[in-house]
């Protein structure tokens, strides 16, 4: 007979505040470097970040998706990929790749959950993609730079 080990809730959710607080940082690592070109701060630094990290989280809350941390993920990581890109446009897959590894070599996801997570960051800037959380990056991004 297997027995379950009940999880405290307090132990759960800590757990989930610094994986979140892992990702951020690396985010911010990313994004603040020496490396980033001056061009790609314009409206693309932290501060944006996280005001599409907190537009994401309202958004999925309104829309019932219960999956709270692949939102932080990909909203935290949607623009990592800018300082490494000479055409904007490429910025999503970049970033993708970018996030992937860092989300693989770190075990934050499960592998389906990450793939979740970097195909919404592929797809943040376009209008293709059907899949919750894509609409609710795209959504939260675009609301944060009306």
């Amino acid at each position: 007979m297997v027995r379950q080990v009940a999880r405290c809730p307090e132990t759960e959710k800590k757990m989930v505040t610094q994986r979140i607080q892992q990702i951020e940082a690396y985010a911010e690592q990313m994004m603040t470097g020496p490396f980033v070109v001056e061009a790609f701060c314009i409206a693309h630094e932290m501060p944006h970040v996280r005001r599409v990290y907190a537009n994401a989280q309202r958004l999925a809350q309104a829309e019932g998706y219960p999956h709270l941390e692949r939102v932080a993920a990909a909203a935290l990581l949607h623009d990592i990929g800018l300082p490494f890109v000479e055409k904007r446009g490429d910025h999503p897959r970049v970033g993708a790749e970018l996030a992937a590894r860092f989300l693989q070599e770190n075990e934050l996801f499960p592998p389906d959950e990450i793939a979740e997570i970097c195909e919404a960051i592929v797809h943040h800037g376009r209008l293709d993609g059907d899949k919750p959380l894509i609409h609710i990056l795209r959504d939260a991004d675009t609301m944060d730079l009306l």
